[in-house]
């Protein structure tokens, strides 16, 4: 707050960008809570030079073997014989790859739509036939108690 001699009142609130993540209890669905003794400390309308920045590091980068290295000559063991018969031909060319791959995409996508539509009109399908089951049976009990 940039005032001087500032004495927050009860009703007085801070919105949660002023909080690092960790400070915040999101442990209740209904109830977003600070965690005990935090303090703001995150207040983005500050000049850089009056924030302190926490510096992340990456995690060191794993080392290969030398010796899981397999030579060229040597065949992969996941390769067999009728693999390496059926290998593309040398005149395939990447971007006929990259179209095959879009088209492929693109029609799962229609796969995946043509099929949550058809689950959605069977769910429809499965009301509509308990519902008319109950009318007919209303139908009924009315036809039963009139006559």
């Amino acid at each position: 707050m940039r005032r001087q001699n500032y004495v927050p009142s009860h009703r007085a609130v801070l919105c949660c960008e002023h909080f690092k993540e960790e400070h915040i209890d999101r442990t209740s669905l209904s109830c977003v809570r600070l965690r005990e003794g935090v303090v703001p400390s995150v207040f983005p309308a500050f000049p850089s030079y009056l924030t302190s920045h926490v510096k992340t590091r990456k995690p060191p980068a794993t080392r290969k073997d030398d010796n899981d290295v397999t030579p060229l000559n040597e065949a992969s063991p996941t390769i067999s014989a009728v693999d390496s018969d059926m290998q593309a031909p040398a005149t395939d060319t990447f971007p006929e790859r990259a179209t095959l791959k879009r088209k492929l995409f693109d029609h799962e996508e229609r796969l995946r739509i043509s099929r949550k539509r058809i689950k959605i009109l069977l769910q429809a399908r499965r009301r509509l036939q308990k519902k008319e089951a109950e009318l007919s049976n209303v139908v009924n009990d009315l036809r039963k108690n009139s006559f």
